[in-house]
């Protein structure tokens, strides 16, 4: 049955609930998290634009999906990327995954102030949100910023360009 959701607030708390952690399980990495999803994400690439509820779905199915053993190549773009486009949110997403690959094998995660200064190489630029939950609720979080409280209209759509915000948001909000 596909989750239907009434209010961006509706949206916000279902999003939220997806980082919850677990505490039967071992908790999946945020970079494995993102593979998944990238990984799930290979369905959708032709499409322009996703309903809300595929853009949620997309979300909970990474939480448990398997992660892919190699990320799929991203296409290189003549010229300008098309902020638009899949193919742009593919490379945003690989990106991070990449990023997080490297904070995690440096010592920058050791240091106990990254709570408050988040965590950054000159390689990665600065994270503040290292697993799912804070990565998800920040970005769900800036979502419902720009929409307050509104309604969600039954042919409202998530573009790729939001896709990336979202994803950005993820990262960058404390």
């Amino acid at each position: 049955m596909t989750q239907r959701f009434k209010t961006f607030n509706e949206l916000y708390a279902a999003i939220c609930e997806l980082g919850k952690v677990d505490e039967q399980k071992e908790e999946r990495l945020l970079e494995d998290y993102l593979a998944a999803l990238l990984g799930l994400s290979q369905a959708v690439a032709e499409q322009t634009e996703l309903s809300v509820e595929r853009f949620y779905k997309l979300l909970a199915d990474a939480v448990e999906a398997p992660i892919p053993a190699e990320l799929p190549p991203v296409a290189e773009p003549d010229g300008m990327p098309d902020w638009e486009s899949y193919a742009y949110w593919q490379a945003r997403i690989d990106s991070q995954i990449k990023q997080l690959r490297i904070l995690r094998q440096s010592d920058v995660l050791k240091n106990p102030m990254i709570a408050l200064t988040g965590a950054s190489t000159p390689e990665t630029g600065t994270w503040y949100n290292l697993d799912i939950y804070g990565y998800l609720e920040a970005a769900a979080n800036m979502m419902l910023y720009s929409h307050e409280d509104s309604p969600i209209e039954p042919d409202a759509v998530i573009t790729w360009e939001e896709f990336v915000e979202f994803c950005e948001m993820g990262q960058y909000t404390e």
